[in-house]
């Protein structure tokens, strides 16, 4: 954060967000790296995929207002997948700090909602793969 004079002589908090520029086909995270943080695309687009004996499958294509490594938010584990700039790209970076301080806002039961959430799709996503009949992502019977 840094401090602004407003026009009556007090100082006002505003807050400074890390923006970051990707090139086409510059690698923004890889799967297994530990994460702390995520991205709100401002302009251009994200390839998000995983690879599968040595090819990479597309689970996703982002743009613009899209948020993307989320998860790792969360979570203090690696991340699952990969994430690639598609295009020219510019995000904002989320921090967990940020998360936090949304959290602290929000009521008890949000938070607690938020959290569930996340654990549960962390548990889904950890259960996927690739069909090796097909090439495209299953979840297989528990």
């Amino acid at each position: 954060m840094i401090d602004n004079p407003n026009a009556s002589g007090a100082r006002a908090a505003t807050r400074v967000l890390d923006r970051r520029l990707f090139q086409i086909g510059q690698m923004i995270f890889r799967a297994d790296e530990p994460g702390s943080h995520a991205f709100l695309i401002k302009r251009g687009a994200v390839d998000i995929y995983k690879v599968h004996d040595g090819q990479e499958i597309v689970i996703a294509t982002l743009g613009a207002n899209e948020i993307f490594g989320e998860m790792a938010l969360f979570n203090t584990g690696r991340r699952s997948t990969n994430a690639r700039a598609a295009g020219p790209t510019e995000c904002v970076v989320l921090t967990t700090g940020n998360l936090e301080k949304l959290l602290e806002d929000a009521t008890p039961g949000v938070a607690a909602l938020m959290r569930t959430l996340v654990r549960r799709l962390t548990e889904l996503n950890d259960r996927i793969e690739v069909c090796p009949e097909t090439g495209r992502f299953r979840i297989p019977a528990a």
